[in-house]
């Protein structure tokens, strides 16, 4: 079990809950397309289905409250799992998904100036500065939402957490338990491309009295 570091939190809140559970949305036509999507963008027909269909699995983690993104795709999500579960939901703009440049947004992923993008983010993020590309959250910035929202986490009562949020906010904030205010480009930069959280796939995190994180199952 691998255990993942959490920067200086109190140890107290730790108690209040038992497991964090992660899940990713359903599918859309435009991520299934490749395209960079805008944050309007809907659940397909496909991810309806799956959103039900995890559901059903989550019927055996006994959820006691569900977070999530207010973005269309995953509150649409939460709000199919909890016809299922019958929960509160809070929704926090801290699991939104990353937020790209603005003038990239709905082209595709193969596009020239998507990849010139990815180009220059990493060979600038390479180099530890608060780079811009125009009004994209940058690396500093998901550091400190990946925080946010950890710190928000370790306030909430309840034995079972589920959140509902988006493919690469989630590598971020694994990214952060991992290393806390550590964690550097390179090191993020692998785990978001070595892992890919399936739509609507379940991963589950203890957090743990000495400070740190347990990952317990990943893209379930």
């Amino acid at each position: 079990m691998l255990g993942l570091f959490v920067s200086s939190w109190s140890l107290v809140n730790f108690l209040y809950f038992v497991k964090l559970i992660f899940v990713r949305h359903g599918d859309t036509e435009l991520n299934v397309n490749e395209y960079v999507q805008p944050f309007s963008n809907p659940l397909s027909a496909s991810g309806i289905l799956q959103a039900k269909d995890v559901a059903k699995r989550l019927d055996n983690y006994n959820i006691d409250l569900i977070l999530s993104s207010p973005l269309p795709r995953t509150r649409d999500t939460a709000n199919i799992i909890n016809e299922a579960v019958q929960k509160d939901i809070i929704f926090n703009d801290l699991l939104a998904e990353v937020k790209w440049p603005t003038e990239l947004v709905g082209k595709k992923l193969d596009d020239p100036k998507v990849v010139q993008y990815k180009r220059l983010r990493n060979e600038n993020n390479i180099a530890g500065s608060d780079w811009h590309y125009s009004d994209e959250e940058n690396f500093i910035d998901l550091k400190i939402r990946a925080r946010s929202l950890l710190n928000e986490l370790m306030g909430l009562k309840g034995e079972n957490i589920l959140a509902v949020s988006h493919s690469t906010f989630m590598k971020v904030v694994v990214s952060v338990m991992c290393h806390g205010d550590n964690v550097t480009w390179p090191v993020y930069f692998d785990i978001l491309n070595f892992t890919r959280p399936k739509h609507t796939s379940i991963s589950t995190f203890y957090p743990t009295n000495d400070g740190k994180w347990h990952l317990d199952g990943w893209n379930i």
